[in-house]
């Protein structure tokens, strides 16, 4: 994390992309170079706040894959009031959108060979990420990310977690619960029940009923 540079110094927010829980995402241009990024902005007010960010960068960093947003930077900037910081993490820019946002531009479901296009890509992403033993916990079309070239490519890593060899599963309820496996839904350290990578799959199996089913809210 750069904590010397003013990112503002080299890059200028152009319009706001998306907004969540975890900060608000920006379009953004180099501001030597002219190229555009992704820049995900995250308000922090306390020292927690920060290994959230670590956690998402050092997440990031390890998981350089084509059909997963790839990191670039991340800085750390103070605020006007004292002790307010922001943290800029910059990410490779996906012009086009998410698969959610192109639904609801076009105002109807996308066909079946758009479907199984952008899921087959999302399955390598997954697959490769599975991999290194990490899982994404919040699949779903607003964050799966197309590129103006038509790439694919898993987004949003806020609440993403990594599994070790000797502890396989996980039993903490996070993500976007309509797109929750049953077992991530009934998952807690009471009841001790457990999930693992299935979860991910299942949020993309959802995912995938996303894009034929909800864009024909715009049609009937």
């Amino acid at each position: 994390m750069d904590l010397k540079t003013d990112p503002s110094d080299v890059y200028e927010l152009l319009e706001i992309l998306g907004s969540g829980s975890y900060g608000d995402v920006y379009k953004a241009r180099n501001k030597l170079d002219s190229t555009l990024s992704a820049i995900k902005l995250i308000k922090l007010e306390s020292e927690e706040n920060l290994d959230k960010v670590l956690h998402e960068v050092n997440f990031l960093r390890d998981c350089i894959h084509e059909n997963l947003v790839s990191y670039t930077a991340c800085y750390l900037k103070a605020g006007d009031i004292k002790g307010e910081r922001t943290a800029w993490i910059v990410m490779n820019y996906c012009g086009g959108g998410s698969v959610e946002a192109c639904y609801r531009s076009m105002k109807s479901p996308l066909n079946e060979t758009e479907i199984s296009c952008i899921t087959r890509k999302c399955l390598i992403g997954l697959e490769f990420l599975h991999s290194k033993l990490k899982l994404h916990r919040d699949i779903k079309c607003g964050n799966i990310l197309l590129t103006e070239e038509g790439e694919v490519k898993i987004a949003d890593f806020g609440v993403s977690t990594q599994l070790t060899k000797t502890f396989s599963k996980r039993n903490t309820f996070i993500g976007t619960p309509f797109w929750m496996a049953p077992e991530v839904i009934t998952s807690t350290q009471e009841n001790e029940t457990y999930y693992d990578y299935k979860a991910d799959i299942w949020s993309l199996g959802i995912s995938a009923l996303e894009m034929a089913e909800c864009g024909k809210e715009f049609v009937n």
